[in-house]
């Protein structure tokens, strides 16, 4: 984050005071912005900070319900991961082999491409350990879990 703040601030120095931009900044604030957000996935997986619609589960009174109701959307979840990093490693291997370049800085595409696969690779650890954790906590009888 902060690597990103500082090409932006020096592009806009560069910019309104000098009257010269860099023909990089941003490029590479923008391959970091996506490396962050794929990278803040998977932790906010760990922390379970991802916005939840909890309308049904809070509805329900049994404990045991909630937790299989919540193992189960942690199932769907779980596939649609797994989707999705098939899907990225397609993409990002095509792009490897194209052999395309960024067009400021060239680097290489598959480099901001592989943040998908990554990300969402780190996402399922996550999620798997999440899973084990809820499937060795006993579900609370009084409240949550």
């Amino acid at each position: 984050m902060i690597a990103m703040v500082v090409i932006i601030f020096l592009q806009v120095v560069m910019r309104y005071v000098f009257n010269n931009s860099l023909t990089w900044s941003e490029e590479i604030a923008r391959y970091i912005f996506l490396w962050q957000i794929w990278i803040g996935v998977s932790y906010a997986v760990k922390r379970s900070k991802h916005i939840r619609v909890t309308i049904m589960v809070d509805l329900l009174k049994n404990a045991r319900v909630k937790k299989a109701m919540e193992l189960l959307a942690t199932l769907i979840w779980l596939a649609f991961g797994i989707f999705l990093f098939y899907r990225a490693g397609i993409v990002m291997t095509k792009v490897h082999a194209s052999g395309q370049l960024s067009p400021a800085t060239f680097i290489p595409m598959w480099i901001p491409y592989a943040s998908v696969f990554f990300g969402v690779g780190l996402m399922l650890l996550r999620l798997l350990q999440k899973m084990y954790h809820d499937i060795k906590t006993p579900a609370n009888e009084g409240g949550k879990q």
